[in-house]
């Protein structure tokens, strides 16, 4: 690419002595220039050249010409823009260069394909699941349709389609289309990263299933790639390690558990030093293995580093300062220091107020028990009812009312009803 970017260097000098019009082929070559830019990961440098181009194509094209020329050169800034994180800016390529295609080339292209794709990538990082879901299905059509079976490109759209899946815990169709992609990344060169990924999704595909032992061993081989290709201290590592400790834990391995934390431990200080997130997350892990073991005092100590750290790194309501101190709370609960978890579950809930999603309204739920309990142990049923009955509302929105989990806090309010 080195070579090639000096050719077409040199080539742009000559055009430019040559003539002094700016003609067809010197926007070809300031994209081919950009081209090998990007090979080389020069993004910023890329997107000048990728630039240059269109502005000549513009000059050259009529305004209502339909260029795949143009189309071309916008598709790849698009590319570029994403690389560098500017999302909406690169969105602003894709769809224009999408359109043309679609209407040059037809909706059975596959150059439409790759358009349909990175457009899906971009609702993808925009949060707009569904949105990408109906852009990859399609790419991934035509795809298939005229690549023959291994493609890489199929497999790239297999990838990322796979992760939307998941988020949407829809494992059924997200496993198959891994697996389809680690067949093919298994067969080709350079593609080590990316199977790596892909057995990444395959653990919290399972994990999401409850089948640990696959998620664990599809962790395994992640981890190994990883070690590899980026050396035993990349903080890519440590992410695997993490989540391998959780699903350790949760199986009731704590030995284990607490041996992979270890090395992630390593690992972050050796990366990001003491006073990091990353950190806290850690932390808050170690300790719910120290309450399993009954070390409360141990449990508390990496609850309360968990939470200066949070609030230290954190915004003052960020619902990850609300997860731990509840618990903090729930220590002092297990002391019966009632009127300490009081105070504590009710600064968590303070931070909760109106939770928007699933997870948030699981957790204030969470809180909202826990805080009608410590209310009971001091007898005070009136507020226990209260709290009990918030708990009720949001496991009634989260699991729906033929539950375990909306049954138990049902039973609480009885009690407290009881008592009242």
């Amino acid at each position: 690419h080195k070579k090639a970017l000096k050719c077409f260097k040199d080539s742009l000098v000559l055009r430019k002595i040559g003539s002094k019009e700016e003609t067809a082929d010197t926007a070809e070559t300031y994209h081919n220039i950009g081209n090998c830019e990007a090979k080389l990961g020069l993004f910023e440098d890329c997107l000048h050249s990728y630039c240059e181009a269109l502005k000549i194509k513009k000059k050259i094209y009529p305004s209502d010409m339909l260029s795949l020329s143009t189309a071309k050169t916008e598709h790849c800034m698009g590319l570029a823009l994403l690389q560098l994180g500017s999302v909406i800016e690169a969105l602003g390529f894709f769809m224009p260069a999408m359109e043309v295609r679609q209407q040059v080339l037809g909706s059975e292209h596959l150059d439409y394909a790759f358009s349909l794709h990175n457009v899906g990538r971009v609702y993808f990082h925009q949060g707009r699941v569904d949105d990408a879901i109906v852009c990859l299905e399609e790419a991934l059509r035509i795809k298939k349709s005229k690549l023959d079976n291994g493609h890489p490109s199929v497999a790239e759209t297999e990838h990322v389609l796979a992760s939307l899946y998941i988020q949407k815990e829809d494992i059924a169709t997200a496993i198959p289309l891994l697996k389809s992609a680690l067949s093919t990344y298994k067969g080709k060169k350079d593609c080590d990263i990316m199977k790596s990924d892909i057995f990444d999704l395959l653990g919290k595909a399972y994990s999401i299933i409850g089948i640990i032992e696959d998620a664990i061993l599809s962790y395994k081989h992640s981890l190994k790639i990883k070690r590899a290709v980026l050396g035993l201290d990349d903080v890519a590592c440590a992410n695997v390690l993490m989540e391998i400790g959780k699903l350790r834990a949760s199986t009731g391995d704590l030995n284990e558990a607490l041996i992979a934390f270890k090395e992630v431990k390593r690992i972050h200080k050796e990366v990001y030093g003491k006073e990091h997130l990353r950190n806290a997350d850690l932390l808050i892990q170690v300790g719910l293995i120290q309450e399993k073991i009954d070390n409360d005092d141990m449990a508390f100590r990496c609850y309360t580093e968990a939470l200066r750290l949070r609030q230290l790194l954190l915004s003052e309501n960020h619902f990850e300062i609300a997860e731990a101190l509840a618990h903090v709370g729930k220590i002092h609960q297990k002391r019966a220091e009632h009127f300490k978890s009081i105070s504590i579950f009710q600064e968590a809930i303070g931070i909760y107020r109106d939770p928007n999603n699933k997870k948030m309204m699981k957790e204030c739920a969470d809180v909202c028990r826990l805080l009608g309990m410590s209310q009971m142990e001091i007898s005070d049923t009136n507020n226990a009812f209260l709290s009990f009955e918030r708990s009720l509302k949001l496991r009634e929105r989260v699991f729906g009312k033929d539950s375990e989990e909306w049954a138990e806090v049902a039973y609480d309010i009885g009690v407290a009803k009881a008592h009242i």
